[in-house]
């Protein structure tokens, strides 16, 4: 009888996450958080430029990003048109999938049970990382999915020598593609990787050989736009100036108290400083049972272990890591703090009750969930673009086909008019990423 019951109460947890994830997403795109934004409006214009002929290798006006999502996008919004419902859609399958990895990784590492927990928990995001999963930004959930993709190969890779060049080359292509999806995620690239390198330190031709291989072949074009453009991917934008220190404690005290929905936009505190305190030691210390478990179990599973020790120090490298109003940047270290408190629940909680997953996800969405959204998501008013499509409306119906104005507006309202009416940016952020719009107005 026992053994029929956890696939039972697993399947309820599945579905049930499933569900309360769908239902979260579908009102958040009908608050105001669901506005479309012009990083988000970008992506969709580049989709619609790639329709007539560009050929981009990075985001204009960044240089160091690639633009994967718009080459994916584009065959959709050739046949639907410039819909914000797929652009939205976009970054929400990508989570799914990242959701779906995250159990396997952690099923690996730490049983079953714990990776379909970590897979529901993932897919019923935390605070801000809720709102990322709608964001449809250039290189963040692909980004997210090709790490993950790369740490279970690196897993495989350091377990098993009779593999090892078969498991470096998908990790060396998966890693490198992530790396070319967005610089941030070497911060947790670069620590999982040593550790296979490590344990096939003596085997180069079957290990480092065929992993640098395909890193570098799927960097080609980054190299080659370098190399064309004065290295221009190492130039990091910064907004305001900042130290190292300052941004590594700000990684704790500001970007993860909003990350796991303790922290507002605002900075105010959702449920009081004290919860957050009370929280924070709580998953440091589920997380660190984790870690040391993992750890001891298999030296394999240092590929979840390293990155979470060194993820942190190496992304306050990241100038842009000053910004973190938003929490965007937490979904670097996400799924590895996640398997590692998963573990680490796992340990501790050895002989668990029936019910105890069901209690975990209510207890999850309750605290990390509800609270966040409740203050966050603003409030429901129609078609939260609205405005933007008035705006474009007015325009057109005013005989102009060019807009100036604050970064923030036009490039929403150049997408959503399927760029028949063209934005240039004016005042500040003087933030220029479509530089044809630019030039013509």
């Amino acid at each position: 009888m026992r053994r029929r019951v956890v696939p039972q109460e697993t399947t309820v947890l599945l579905v049930a996450a499933l569900a309360i994830g769908i239902a979260t997403r579908w009102w958040l795109l009908g608050a105001s958080q669901g506005a479309l934004g012009a990083d988000e409006a970008y992506t969709g214009l580049q989709a619609l430029r790639i329709l007539h002929g560009d050929v981009p290798l990075v985001i204009e006006g960044q240089a160091y990003t690639a633009v994967f999502d718009s080459y994916l996008l584009a065959p959709l919004l050739a046949v639907f048109g410039p819909s914000v419902l797929i652009l939205k859609a976009l970054p929400i399958v990508w989570w799914l999938a990242a959701a779906v990895l995250v159990g396997i990784l952690t099923s690996k590492v730490a049983g079953r049970s714990a990776g379909r927990l970590a897979g529901a928990l993932f897919w019923v995001a935390p605070g801000s990382l809720m709102i990322l999963s709608t964001r449809a930004y250039e290189g963040y959930g692909l980004g997210l999915i090709l790490v993950l993709v790369g740490c279970i190969a690196a897993h495989r890779w350091a377990q098993d020598a009779g593999t090892t060049a078969r498991f470096a080359a998908l990790c060396g292509l998966a890693c490198g593609l992530a790396f070319y999806a967005h610089p941030m995620y070497a911060s947790v690239i670069v620590p999982m990787v040593a550790v296979p390198l490590w344990i096939h330190r003596g085997r180069p031709l079957t290990g480092l050989v065929p992993f640098l291989s395909l890193g570098v072949l799927a960097n080609v074009p980054l190299l080659i736009w370098n190399v064309r453009n004065d290295w221009g991917s190492l130039h990091q934008p910064e907004a305001t100036p900042s130290t190292y220190a300052s941004r590594f404690v700000g990684l704790f005290t500001r970007m993860s108290p909003r990350a796991i929905g303790l922290r507002d936009f605002s900075g105010t505190w959702t449920l009081g400083i004290g919860t957050f305190v009370v929280v924070a030691l709580a998953i440091g210390v589920v997380s660190a049972a984790g870690a040391v478990a993992l750890a001891r179990a298999d030296r394999a599973n240092w590929t979840v272990v390293a990155p979470l020790l060194i993820g942190w120090p190496a992304l306050a490298c990241f100038r842009s890591t000053t910004f973190v109003a938003d929490g965007r940047y937490a979904i670097v270290l996400a799924p590895f703090v996640l398997v590692s408190a998963t573990a680490g629940v796992a340990r501790l909680w050895r002989r668990r009750p029936r019910g105890t997953l069901a209690v975990g996800l209510i207890a999850w969405t309750a605290v990390f969930v509800v609270p966040w959204l409740a203050d966050n998501s603003g409030p429901r008013r129609g078609d939260p673009n609205a405005g933007a499509i008035a705006v474009a409306e007015l325009v057109r119906g005013r005989g102009f086909t060019r807009l100036s104005g604050s970064f923030w507006w036009v490039l929403p309202v150049e997408y959503l008019s399927d760029r028949r009416i063209r934005g240039g940016v004016a005042g500040e952020p003087f933030t220029v990423r479509v530089v044809d719009s630019q030039t013509e107005v």
